[in-house]
This record gives C-alpha cells, sequence and structure tokens, in this order.
C-alpha cells in the first residue's frame, strides 16, 4: 500500500520536524514552489519552528502551505451542513446538498448524476464554482457481520487538480526521494457510516486546499505584477525626466546661437 492510498503525500527524505533547520524549510519550501524574501523567510521560520514544537508528528507540505498563507484558520472555506440522496433502480439518481461558505452563509443545491456520489459532488461544484479534475477516489470500509451497529465509518480519499480556467495556476513540485517534477494535487478525506457523506466531506476538503492555494498564488502574482508596474513607471519617469533634460538643454543651446548670431 502507497502512501498515497491512504490520502498522504510521498516527500520523502527527512521529515521536517523541530530539529529541522532553516536550510532545510528553504530546501523544501523551494521544490514546493515558494521563493520567499528574506523578510518573509523570517516570518515563515518563526511560525515553523512554534508549529513544530506544538506537533509530535512531522511537518507536511499543507502544514508548510499553512505557514506561507499566515493564516492556518482559512483552510475551511466551504463546509457540509446537509446532504440529503435519492437513488434506486427506477429513479435517478438526485442529491440535495447544503454548504456553508466563507461568508457564513447556507446555500442549498440540487443535481442529477449517474450515481449517489456523482450527484453529490456535481451538486457541490454548482455551488463552490472551482474548476477542478477528479484525478482518484478511493474508499475503505469494512463490515463485521449483520449485527446492528456493526458497521465502521467509510474513510473516502479524493484527490484533484486545478482545471478549466485554473490550469494556468498548476504547479509543478518536486518530489525529494526522487528529485523529479510532479504536478501539484490536492488530496482530501472524509468519514462517515454515509458512504455519500464520507464522499462529501473528502471533496470539499481538497477544494478547500485547492481554493486557498489558488488564493494564495494569485496574491503572489498581483503583489509581484505591482512591483512591477511600480518598477516600470519609475523607469518611465526617469526617461522622460531624461528626455526634458536634453530637449530642454538643446532649447538652451539653440537660444544662446541666436543670441549670438544677432550681436554679429
Amino acid at each position: 500500500m502507497s502512501p498515497e492510498t491512504i490520502g498522504l503525500e510521498r516527500t520523502g527524505g527527512l521529515v521536517l520536524g523541530k530539529l529541522s533547520g532553516r536550510k532545510a524549510l528553504v530546501t523544501r519550501l523551494q521544490q514546493l514552489g515558494f521563493e520567499l524574501q528574506p523578510e518573509e523567510l523570517n516570518e515563515v521560520f518563526q511560525r515553523f519552528k512554534s508549529l513544530a514544537d506544538k506537533k509530535k508528528t512531522g511537518i507536511t507540505d499543507d502544514d508548510l502551505l499553512g505557514l506561507v498563507t499566515g493564516d492556518r484558520d482559512e483552510a475551511v472555506q466551504w463546509e457540509l451542513t446537509d446532504l440529503q440522496v435519492v437513488h434506486g433502480t427506477l429513479g435517478i439518481p438526485t442529491c440535495r446538498i447544503g454548504l456553508k461558505g466563507p461568508d457564513g452563509i447556507i446555500r442549498v443545491s440540487e443535481s442529477v448524476g449517474t450515481g449517489p456520489v456523482d450527484a453529490a459532488l456535481k451538486a457541490i461544484n454548482n455551488l463552490v464554482q472551482v474548476d477542478a479534475e477528479l484525478m482518484d477516489y478511493n474508499v475503505n470500509a469494512c463490515y463485521n457481520g449483520m449485527a446492528e451497529g456493526s458497521q465502521v465509518p467509510a474513510t473516502t480519499t479524493v484527490t484533484i487538480r486545478p482545471a478549466g480556467a485554473n490550469k494556468q495556476h498548476e504547479h509543478v513540485s518536486t518530489e525529494t526521494y526522487r528529485g523529479a517534477k510532479v504536478q501539484r494535487t490536492f488530496t482530501g478525506q472524509g468519514a462517515d457510516e454515509d458512504l455519500v457523506v464520507a464522499s462529501a466531506r473528502a471533496y470539499l476538503s481538497a477544494l478547500n486546499k485547492l481554493i486557498k492555494w489558488l488564493n494564495l498564488i494569485r496574491a503572489r502574482s498581483s503583489s509581484i505584477a505591482s512591483l512591477e508596474f511600480s518598477s516600470k513607471w519609475s523607469s518611465i519617469s526617469g526617461d522622460c525626466i531624461c528626455e526634458g533634460f536634453k530637449l530642454e538643454k538643446q532649447e538652451t543651446g539653440m537660444e544662446e546661437g541666436r543670441l549670438a548670431g544677432a550681436r554679429r
């Protein structure tokens, strides 16, 4: 069984923890595509050491993403509040979903699909409206006989990646155990005795991670564009000043020439 089967990312190499130094952190951030300025790195490193002291396990890539964004509590953008499914051999599978959005407002959507899980994911897409491609879907569920209460929660793992308009934000990270470039994906897990509910929670978890990633990428892109515009404007202003100085100098020279001719 691979780590990806249970929703973990295979990073290999040394696991980052409270004994990891700045160089190890910088290396992993670069492998994830982050090039931080010295001031940003100092802040991230302080938060990294604080988190590493609190966690008994190693620091994951999702933890690092939270540290770079500066607010781990924003990971939950959409939350499942209600789910109802109607399906059978004679009807079309239909799912009604209720989600609480980032603004705290609960919205409801209904959709049909080829099955109850498909209908649930489509209903979620109607509300979240983030282009994503489903890459992998795994379910682990156990039953212990037919006795009442013998069912244990099903654990669902969903893996997605950016799609549609979001493909321009696709990110390639580096696997430390092979040094190979891999496409950035986002994995979520959900658990519930109802398979459809577990699947919806797993899908929402992955979407929340994708949304947080896209927000980070767009914020950094806007910051870079602003700096480039400021630099370009400064350059244009400087050129205008130089050209104005040259023109003024030329006009002064021409005026001096006319005065000298008049004296003659």
